[in-house]
This record gives structure tokens, sequence and C-alpha cells, in this order.
């Protein structure tokens, strides 16, 4: 597990499986700080929004086999959390 500068930027965090036959993932967090009565739209936009950060600034790069992406947003106790499974040869 490390936080390494590649792609465009640096993502939250990488658990890297040191072999390619495992998983690894790939977690971007997101708050939602403002206090609205409808915050579980705005937390489903930003985990959707944290997921494609991950493709977009390629946080991805040099990584092998099965890699999980996550995107999990939080307004206090609340958490929405999505992911996709991308697998690179």
């Amino acid at each position: 597990m490390y936080n390494r500068e590649e792609g465009k930027g640096r993502c939250d965090l990488i658990i890297q499986a040191h072999d390619e036959k495992k998983t690894s993932f790939i977690i971007e967090f997101k708050y939602f700080k403002e206090d609205k009565k409808d915050f579980e739209k705005a937390l489903d936009k930003l985990s959707n929004e944290a997921i494609q950060q991950i493709k977009d600034r390629r946080y991805d790069y040099d990584l092998k086999g099965k890699v999980i992406y996550i995107g999990l947003a939080h307004h206090g106790k609340d958490v929405m959390m999505k992911w996709e499974e991308k697998v690179y040869i």
C-alpha cells in the first residue's frame, strides 16, 4: 500500500497486489460539505465523479491484472460507494 504520483496527479489510496493474479484497488474519497436535505443525490454524483477522476487522471497507470476503482463519498455518517472493475493484461 502506498501513495504514488503517476498519470496526472495523485489518488487518495492505492492498494496494489504483489501478484498480478490478485486484485488491486484504487480508492478516491469525496466529502460533501454542504448541509442539504437531498444530500443522497449529491453523494451519488460525487461517488460517480470520484470514479471518473480515477479514469481521467490515469491513477491506474502501470497496474496489471484486475483493478477495482472505488469512489467513496460521505457526509457525516452517510456514505455512498460505487465501484468498477477493470482487467489489464
